[in-house]
């Protein structure tokens, strides 16, 4: 048997100030998730494009296993612009993210969706985006580094607090 030492991989110093600054932001999706609740929301769509797309995993097996009355649904930006999608309207919210926060196909998925009357909540590493100008509300992680768990954080935010 061949013996292989692994290093492991230090942890980014940024973190934990990083997911503290996300986690933080939980009272903001409760509050955009009370209104919208309020206001007769019925369709979640999770939207990004690679670790973007991949960090709504979380979020969409959540409402799936443990709500009814909202439907959700995940996908790739470039499917919710080139898909006819009959429930995105002003009863949609549409989670958006990009790491850059200037994604030409998450742009343009937020754009149909504004379009079609849905509130759309932006994820970006930062409030100076692109995103952040077209979205309705931004939720942000300052790092350039720890990127994939707050994204996974904030979709998850909005899920646990449309489930509340």
């Amino acid at each position: 048997m061949l013996d292989v030492a692994v290093d492991p991989v230090p942890l980014s110093d940024d973190l934990t100030p990083t997911l503290e600054h996300t986690v933080a932001q939980a009272g903001k999706a409760r509050e955009l998730a009370a209104r919208l609740v309020g206001e007769g929301l019925r369709t979640v769509y999770f939207v990004g494009c690679g670790g973007s797309f991949y960090s709504t995993f979380p979020a969409q097996d959540l409402m799936e296993s443990a709500e009814d009355t909202v439907v959700s649904h995940r996908m790739t930006a470039a499917e919710l612009v080139h898909r006819p999608l009959a429930g995105l309207d002003r009863t949609s919210l549409v989670v958006a993210s990009s790491h850059s926060g200037a994604t030409p196909e998450t742009l343009e998925a937020v754009r149909v969706a504004k379009k079609a009357g849905a509130t759309v909540a932006g994820i970006a590493r930062s409030g100076d985006s692109p995103l952040a100008e077209e979205a309705d509300v931004l939720f942000d992680y300052p790092s350039n580094v720890t990127v994939t768990e707050p994204k996974a954080i904030h979709f998850t935010q909005m899920a646990l607090a449309l489930l509340e």
